[in-house]
């Protein structure tokens, strides 16, 4: 009875437009604490240009603020929306302040266009509608810059809160401006990634949103994003309790740094191996050497044979350095993401002195996958 209590309450807030994602303490006094220093900066700026802190002025970066500190992955929060949207709003605002002589005629007649212009010209952002009402409110002050208002202070005012926004927000590590379009993993052949082929793409979700008739607060990338999270949380869910100690190979080949480019094709041809990691005497993981890379080096297989006796000799004069890992104890859902999209062919297992552990490859992940399927049916 109680849960069915809760779950109605939930339903008729919900209708209230309540959110009930979670939000951490800290990103709230992040979002707090970008506003004071934005305002901050906005309002010296009005003060310097205007003579005093117009309060018509100071309100549209307020509104402002909370979009661009509160909310930057929203579309109406990126750079484009508050430096188009209030220059495009403070020009017809300025136009409207000049040619109405009644000023709720002009007033309306400002934020109805400016809503127009910028809807077309995809820069909407909300507190420029403000601007465009204080370009007719403003006063002697604002009306007597004419259309000079855009530039000074509008336009500089919009440039400081952005600039604040841009290096506030990736300071505290939030990913600002959002792109609208996702940039896609690099691969070696122009074929689909394997998460788009039978899956939902990024223009699935821009054909979708294109048949609504109303804006959506939200682009095809964070859409696809949020889809991508969930499809882990599944994973995690399916795969359970699975840990990378569980389906690791344990004795795995590998190369020393000091070791000869010639042992190093040995092992590879031996093997029948494609890459190996390297390891330094205290059996840290310090690189991974692969029969690509020296292909790469040294112009295709003949060529390296070919230069076996030139200046580089040594695993570690050629190795890559920057080697994804992971830890024992990581869910299995971890590694997935790793072995489709992004074209590993293995991942090695290290503890936190990165010493290796183990080895997990394509195979292992298969047959994990495999025995949870069977084990469920």
């Amino acid at each position: 009875m109680k849960n069915s209590t809760n779950l109605t309450l939930r339903y008729l807030l919900s209708n209230l437009g309540i959110s009930f994602n979670q939000v951490k303490p800290k990103e709230q006094a992040f979002s707090a604490l970008g506003a004071f220093l934005g305002l901050l900066l906005s309002s010296l700026v009005s003060h310097l240009v205007l003579g005093s802190v117009n309060p018509w002025f100071v309100a549209p970066m307020g509104a402002s603020a909370v979009l661009l500190f509160a909310v930057p992955a929203s579309p109406l929060a990126q750079p484009w929306s508050i430096l188009g949207g209030n220059l495009v709003a403070s020009l017809i605002g300025v136009w409207a302040a000049h040619t109405f002589v009644n000023i709720n005629l002009a007033l309306s007649v400002a934020v109805g266009l400016a809503i127009f212009v910028m809807i077309g010209l995809r820069c909407l952002h909300p507190p420029s509608g403000a601007i465009a009402m204080t370009a007719v409110l403003g006063g002697p002050a604002v009306y007597e810059l004419g259309y000079g208002f855009a530039l000074w202070p509008v336009a500089i005012n919009s440039a400081l809160m952005l600039l604040a926004a841009l290096l506030f927000n990736n300071l505290i590590g939030r990913r600002y401006p959002h792109p609208s379009i996702q940039q896609d993993v690099k691969t070696h052949v122009t074929n689909p990634l394997p998460s788009d082929r039978l899956g939902v793409t990024s223009e699935d979700f821009q054909q979708v949103m294109n048949k609504h008739a109303e804006l959506l607060d939200i682009n095809a990338s964070d859409l696809k994003e949020l889809m991508f999270e969930a499809q882990q949380q599944a994973y995690q869910r399916i795969t359970g309790n699975v840990r990378c100690q569980d389906i690791m190979t344990k004795n795995v080949l590998y190369l020393k740094a000091d070791d000869s480019l010639v042992t190093a094709l040995s092992l590879f041809e031996q093997n029948n191996l494609m890459s190996l990691p390297v390891l330094n005497e205290q059996h840290q993981l310090v690189g991974s050497l692969s029969v690509y890379h020296l292909m790469q080096i040294y112009d295709g297989y003949v060529g390296f044979r070919t230069h076996l006796d030139g200046p580089a000799q040594y695993v570690y004069q050629v190795m890559e350095r920057k080697v994804f890992t992971v830890k024992a104890d990581q869910p299995l859902s971890d590694l997935i993401p790793f072995f489709t999209d992004k074209g590993f062919h293995y991942l090695p297992v290290v503890s936190d002195e990165r010493r290796l552990e183990g080895i997990i490859g394509r195979a292992d992940v298969i047959a994990a996958l495999f025995e949870l399927q069977v084990s469920r049916e």
